[in-house]
């Protein structure tokens, strides 16, 4: 049936790769018919980190396997269909690997660095496990204001309670409200006030320097 689709552009998940999970409604392009593999001319996979983060080789539990598996498309896919992987940000570490799991080859791949449009943009590497709080020692003494993002509510909070009483600050702004949680169980007015402050591009006008959002997964 998918070979009479007449689509210019297939705005898919991974999981339309074969029958992963009953919420997307899946294409199974890997077991699909041949004429609609031969009318796929290019493919981009856009946030490639995820790729990374989603594998085994990540001290995180991959809650979606199925980017795991992208790499598969190689072999359905005629040869000379061109792959792309975008990302805002590439970490060396992580582009290698995204190079070698979608299998690009080296004397036909081509890398394109465009501008970082978000220059205020920081990477830091982890050591040792996520859940230990001291790879967030960099972002004080607060210099400028900075949002963390996190899996989960809990981590947000655990985190929230680290850098709150964090050795490095006066006993003046421990337990001030320098760091601020951000989910979407909080009240409404809570929400707006926040959002507010932090899009105050000046840093005197803020209470709070570090917002730390938490992203359920």
């Amino acid at each position: 049936m998918y070979s009479k689709w007449l689509l210019p552009v297939l705005i898919t998940a991974p999981e339309s790769l074969d029958s992963f999970d009953v919420i997307f409604p899946a294409l199974q392009i890997n077991s699909g018919d041949r004429l609609f593999q031969k009318r796929i001319q290019r493919v981009l996979v856009d946030e490639a980190t995820t790729l990374y983060f989603q594998n085994s080789l990540y001290s995180a539990l991959a809650h979606r396997p199925a980017w795991s598996q992208l790499s598969t498309l190689r072999v359905h896919l005629d040869n000379d269909v061109p792959f792309q992987a975008l990302s805002g940000t590439f970490p060396p570490h992580i582009r290698s690997f995204v190079i070698n799991n979608l299998l690009f080859k080296r004397h036909s791949r081509v890398s394109l660095l465009l501008p970082i449009i978000r220059s205020g943009i920081c990477l830091s590497p982890v050591v040792g496990s996520l859940s230990d709080f001291q790879n967030l020692d960099f972002v004080l003494p607060p210099k400028c204001k900075i949002i963390i993002f996190f899996d989960s509510k809990t981590e947000a909070t655990n985190a929230t309670t680290y850098l709150e009483n964090h050795a490095s600050l006066p006993d003046s702004m421990r337990g001030h409200g320098l760091v601020r949680e951000y989910h979407s169980d909080m009240l409404t007015t809570y929400l707006a006030q926040i959002f507010e402050n932090i899009c105050c591009l000046e840093i005197a006008c803020s209470r709070f320097y570090a917002l730390l959002l938490a992203v359920q997964r």
